[in-house]
């Protein structure tokens, strides 16, 4: 059951979620500012269409 497990996470993008997973445990703060600077990046993206919709 494990080997069938295993080729199954290697259809996905395992390697991805690892990577992540290994940042947050090696570099914290390095993911937590990552994780900050998307949501920055969203909200900045959000209120910038809010803006473009209340001008029309």
């Amino acid at each position: 059951m494990s080997s069938t497990f295993s080729g199954e996470s290697g259809n996905k993008k395992p390697d991805e979620a690892e990577a992540i997973l290994e940042l947050a445990s090696t570099k914290p703060l390095q993911w937590l500012f990552m994780g900050i600077r998307n949501l920055v990046c969203l909200t900045t993206d959000f209120s910038v269409d809010v803006h473009v919709l209340k001008s029309q």
